[in-house]
């Protein structure tokens, strides 16, 4: 077996097995668990296909893995920002937000995964810009105050006025039956 020490970067293999022929491979330098296992592949190629294969999943799972939380992360932020002060809002999005993502934490296939870190982001991006919390100023008045977020999306408004004369356009006339056409030997007896 290899002497390796781990380091935060990585692998770091000091003296490797000897070959069959009894030599030895020294590596002092720090290597990524790509490069070791590219490295393990050409000194012992039987064995090391499935090592490098597994190091590359393991690379590409942890960025995933680092995406999915990076998207958890948002929504609980969003979730915080949009319904603040609102207690059963908070609960119930939370509960939502969890069940969603334990609904999916078995899912293996990345294309999945890719297609439900975008869905969170894009949820969250939604959050943020469309929703308002709405608040009655004074209990049994019309009057509501809104809160606004930096995030919510203030679409022009024109005002409606109903008193308004709006010009009227020509109606069209129904479809009448068409006109009988009469041929010009026709026209020409009857003159």
């Amino acid at each position: 077996m290899p002497d390796t020490g781990f380091t935060s970067k990585g692998i770091r293999m000091w003296k490797a097995e000897s070959d069959d022929d009894g030599q030895h491979d020294i590596m002092s330098k720090r290597k990524t668990i790509t490069e070791y296992a590219s490295f393990f592949c050409i000194a012992k190629s039987s064995r090391v296909i499935s090592v490098l294969s597994t190091s590359i999943w393991f690379d590409h799972m942890a960025h995933q893995r680092t995406r999915v939380l990076a998207a958890l992360r948002e929504l609980h932020r969003t979730r915080r920002v949009v319904f603040e002060g609102d207690n059963h809002a908070l609960k119930v999005t939370r509960a939502q937000i969890r069940e969603e993502f334990r609904k999916n934490a078995s899912e293996t296939n990345s294309s999945k995964v890719e297609e439900a870190i975008t869905l969170a982001l894009d949820v969250a991006k939604l959050l943020r810009t469309t929703v308002v919390q709405c608040k009655q100023k004074e209990h049994g008045s019309d009057t509501f105050e809104l809160r606004l977020t930096k995030d919510t999306v203030l679409l022009e408004n024109t005002a409606f006025d109903p008193a308004a004369e709006l010009p009227e356009r020509p109606r069209r006339g129904k479809c009448q039956d068409s006109p009988t056409v009469t041929s010009n030997s026709d026209t020409l007896k009857q003159s």
